[in-house]
């Protein structure tokens, strides 16, 4: 028995039919879920992004009101002190120790004053009283 070598010769196209389509529709529907599933990605942080940049730009605004205000208090304070003809309170100061030492000079019950000296009533008499000018 002689073998026989194989020969090639050019292959008739048309009885060879290829399954190219049936793969493609199964790449396409995973292809469209990823899709699918990007587009939501994307849209749900985007909704994130959006939330979370109203909330910081409504701080933002409540913030800039606080400083607003705060910078107001500040000027009108400013204003009151700068137009204050004793800023210090030295005047107040000053009619506060007068009272003190006007109560201080008033005399007691049972003390005189005369020629300047402040006198005090004892059982024998007067007493001088050496600290107390009246």
């Amino acid at each position: 028995m002689e073998r026989k070598e194989p020969t090639f010769s050019k292959p008739d196209m048309d009885e060879i039919r290829f399954r190219e389509p049936a793969r493609q529709r199964k790449s396409d529907s995973g292809n469209g879920l990823i899709w699918k599933i990007a587009i939501g990605v994307f849209v749900g942080m985007s909704i994130c992004l959006i939330a979370t940049c109203s909330l910081v730009g409504i701080g933002a605004a409540v913030v800039a009101e606080q400083e607003d205000q705060a910078r107001k208090a500040a000027i009108d304070e400013f204003l009151r002190t700068a137009n204050d003809p004793d800023p210090f309170g030295f005047e107040a100061r000053a009619a506060e120790e007068r009272r003190i030492e006007m109560e201080r000079r008033a005399l007691r019950p049972g003390q005189r004053c005369m020629q300047g000296k402040r006198l005090e009533r004892t059982e024998g008499g007067w007493k001088d009283v050496p600290n107390e000018p009246c």
